[in-house]
């Protein structure tokens, strides 16, 4: 067999049964291999052996490992670590639920919201403590009426409480009524604490206005201050999380949800979007977002809730396998990249996708994965695994079969 005088690559391409080649006039071939491992295909068609990498610190088990210039985390085995360049760790905190939750993370400003399924928190790098995400709810009201000692007159009254930290008014707890028959009264808070913050209605009124700080005692209504968080509260524990739009959003189930604007633990119970299967994947754009389900991916266009309108842009997704690249050809900066079943898919900043794998490479049909996208001697490289189903500590991690078995049996094939 006569060799074969390679002039270039042209990338992997697995739906070929044996990869291809194309010739050239002078005699030389371009080669399409079926599988690429540990190198790149340079500008110049030429194959380029990936750098190494060193163990930065023993953690088994290890996953929802996350960054930004200054900080690195990732969980194991219940507990939530910080590593540094030396390889040292800290453990900043026990997480709640199966040890295998992957947990999704927002950089906000100098704080770091991390969320899973069972349990959020805040983390402030600066001192490595882990807070709780928001402000709790009070207990509803118990409340007596007092007859000839206010201004109140008859009528029905409602009544709720907030709590109040560090100036910020939380959501109201239940609401209870009651009763006055006679004017001249007042109602009194039984169960009122130190740093609640008592709300009430006008008799037979909806509006709820402050009513009681300091003391446990309403004896008028001021409709001065109406209460800005009625129907507000903490978040529930979600997935996917991230800062857009002036606010932070997250799934639970089939519901995406949303924070009230620059209030990042506050969120109303109407601030959703309810679909008929569950989220997958969040992916933002300067223009929208996308959302993708196991058998579609839509667009909400536009930067404010009241004005989004479900499009469908797509087929179904993996479960947020999705990472942001910058440079990308006629698209630009922050673009997210995710893992379709149709392959490889780029979201542009209009709600338009790009399919960039096209019929060259196709990707096992997975329910989950992780990738990352950064910069390699000025070159934008994305990187994806697919998660294998197998005991937990054990096994090789990729999900292409092929793949796998070069790995396996140190072999091409």
């Amino acid at each position: 067999m006569k060799p074969l005088t390679i002039r270039g690559f042209k990338g992997m391409n697995n739906v070929l049964a044996e990869g291809g080649f194309s010739g050239h006039e002078d005699g030389t071939m371009t080669a399409i291999p079926r599988v690429i491992l540990n190198a790149d295909v340079t500008a110049e068609e030429r194959l380029k052996k990936r750098g190494g990498y060193r163990l930065l610190a023993n953690l088994p088990n290890a996953h929802s490992a996350w960054g930004t210039r200054h900080v690195l985390l990732a969980a194991a085995e219940g507990r939530l670590y910080r590593f540094y360049p030396d390889g040292s760790k800290v453990n900043l905190c026990a997480l709640p639920g199966p040890f295998e939750e992957k947990l999704f993370y927002a950089a906000v400003d100098d704080k770091i919201y991390i969320s899973s399924r069972h349990w959020m928190g805040i983390l402030d790098p600066a001192q490595n403590t882990v807070s709780s995400w928001g402000i709790p709810v009070p207990e509803q009201p118990v409340l007596a009426v007092i007859n000839g000692t206010g201004a109140l007159t008859a009528g029905r009254y409602q009544i709720c409480y907030t709590n109040i930290v560090e100036g910020q008014v939380g959501g109201n707890g239940m609401i209870a009524e009651i009763d006055i028959l006679t004017d001249n009264s007042s109602i009194s808070l039984l169960n009122k604490t130190a740093g609640v913050i008592a709300w009430a209605t006008d008799p037979d009124g909806s509006t709820f206005y402050r009513a009681a700080c300091e003391q446990a005692l309403i004896t008028d209504i001021e409709t001065m201050e109406p209460l800005p968080t009625f129907l507000c509260g903490p978040p529930s524990p979600m997935q996917f999380i991230r800062r857009a739009f002036g606010r932070l959003w997250g799934a639970v189930g089939n519901r995406l949800i949303y924070s009230e604007p620059y209030r990042y633990d506050l969120f109303k119970s109407t601030n959703e979007f309810t679909f008929p299967g569950d989220i997958l994947l969040i992916a933002f754009v300067d223009g929208g977002i996308y959302v993708g389900f196991d058998d579609r991916t839509i667009f909400l266009p536009g930067t404010e809730p009241s004005g989004m309108r479900e499009v469908h842009v797509g087929a179904g997704v993996a479960r947020n396998i999705l990472a942001y690249c910058n440079n990308v050809p006629d698209m630009g900066n922050n673009v997210p990249v995710w893992v379709s079943k149709e392959g490889l898919m780029a979201g542009g900043h209009s709600g338009a996708l790009t399919e960039i794998t096209k019929d060259r490479v196709q990707f096992p049909a997975v329910q989950e994965g992780a990738a990352v996208s950064r910069t390699v001697n000025g070159q934008e490289q994305y990187l994806t695994s697919f998660k294998q189903e197998r005991p937990r500590g054990s096994g090789v991690g990729f999900g292409d079969s092929t793949t796998c078995e070069v790995v396996r049996n140190g072999k091409v094939i």
